[in-house]
């Protein structure tokens, strides 16, 4: 995490130099502009995880704090956009107004894009001709539950998820999902798969009314 946290630091600092620099210009190139500006908050985003993650390791629960599940959908949906372009998928978000979410936003966010990246590995992998990955949430009363279904072929009987070293992946390491369970579970939620809808859901606290 140190070194990645170095190169990441002159990444971002380099960025915030060349969008002065573009900004400056007479005739400002309004695609570069929206680059440099995207590659910044991936760049960003990439520190609060590793940040996240040293954290999780230190038995740190984090800064647990209100915050808005569905703008956190929204965005994890944006820094994934370009994966799931190359790869044709599109992604369906069905959020109803929910009350503010209580956790840590960035470990939170982590778990979503591993079960996004799942999802959409697992679309590619059986190249299904239906390419769509599905968010839902549902008010709880004491929680928020979200859904992540994807067309992709299910999971496979002989697999034991949430088990360190489980993957069907051919350059897996198997760590994701129980990483994301334990982040899930440290912060007072669940998270399983649910086998007769083929969806991955998780539990978030949030406030009460």
């Amino acid at each position: 995490a140190h070194e990645l946290s170095q190169p990441l630091t002159t990444i971002t600092q380099n960025l915030d130099t060349a969008l002065s620099v573009a900004k400056m210009d007479p005739a400002p190139n309004g695609e570069l502009i929206s680059i440099l500006t995207e590659l910044d908050e991936q760049a960003h985003q990439g520190g609060d995880i590793i940040r996240a993650l040293r954290s999780f390791v230190r038995k740190d629960k984090g800064t647990i704090r209100p915050f808005d599940l569905q703008e956190l959908v929204e965005q994890t949906q944006r820094l994934l956009r370009q994966e799931l372009e190359a790869g044709n998928i599109t992604m369906d978000t069905e959020i109803p107004e929910l009350r503010n979410a209580l956790g840590n936003r960035v470990q939170i966010a982590q778990v979503l894009i591993n079960l996004l990246r799942n999802a959409a590995d697992a679309i590619q992998m059986a190249d299904a001709a239906d390419r769509k990955i599905t968010v839902t949430a549902v008010q709880l009363p004491d929680a928020i539950e979200v859904r992540v279904a994807d067309t992709g072929p299910g999971v496979d009987p002989a697999m034991t998820l949430f088990k360190e070293f489980q993957t069907s992946k051919p350059d897996g390491l198997g760590l994701g999902l129980s990483i994301s369970r334990t982040i899930v579970e440290a912060g007072g939620g669940d998270l399983w798969y649910d086998d007769p809808s083929q969806q991955f859901r998780f539990t978030v606290p949030c406030e009460t009314l």
